[in-house]
Formats: structure tokens, C-alpha cells, sequence
């Protein structure tokens, strides 16, 4: 935009710097909100979210809802074995967000 000052007049050339000065502050603008949202995710990838999953089994398995297997025996084998403090039963895996109250927990073991 530098350089048209052959056919333009005082306020030409105002309103030609007005524009640019508006489009420079809008980029750095941009720029600013760019950093702070990269500093916002790298201080929620270092937050503590409350549960640890080291140590920890996740067995994921896909059945038809409407023709669930029958789990009895699996629950006996997991409330029985020494290595197993708690088990759980969930629709989702561990470690996602959660919803709050209405997380969808289902049904859990008893505690050692």
C-alpha cells in the first residue's frame, strides 16, 4: 500500500494509513490470542486431573447393548483375584472427560 501518494490526496493517504494501522494491530492482536491459548493448552496438559492410570488395566470390549454376555463369572474371577484392588464397569474408557453427575458409571466391585 506504500508508494500510491501520485493520485491521492491528504485524506487518500490518511484513510490509506488508518487501514494499514488497523490491519497491523488486528495481526498482532491474532498473534496474542495465539499465544495465549498455546500457554492455556500447555497448562492443561500439565494439570493434574485428579485420577492416576498408572498401574492400571483397561479392557475395552464392543458388544451388541441388546445382547449383553453373561459377566457373573467374570466379575467372580475379578472380585476374587489378590492383584485386583477395585474393578469397574463403565460406557466409557478411563481418563476421558467427564460429563460430571451425569457420567454414566454403571456398576463396581467392593473395595479391599
Amino acid at each position: 500500500m506504500q508508494g500510491h501518494n501520485a493520485s491521492e490526496g491528504p485524506w487518500g493517504r490518511r484513510l490509506r494509513q488508518t487501514l494499514l494501522s488497523l490491519q497491523l494491530g488486528g495481526s498482532i492482536l491474532l498473534l496474542g490470542l495465539a499465544g495465549v491459548l498455546a500457554l492455556q493448552q500447555q497448562h492443561l496438559l500439565q494439570l493434574d486431573r485428579g485420577f492416576a492410570t498408572h498401574g492400571r488395566l483397561w479392557l475395552g470390549l464392543m458388544v451388541n447393548p441388546e445382547a449383553v454376555p453373561n459377566l457373573k463369572p467374570l466379575t467372580a474371577a475379578l472380585a476374587q483375584h489378590p492383584a485386583i484392588k477395585h474393578w469397574a464397569f463403565s460406557n466409557m474408557r478411563p481418563a476421558r472427560d467427564t460429563m460430571g453427575e451425569r457420567d454414566p458409571h454403571v456398576c463396581a466391585s467392593r473395595h479391599k
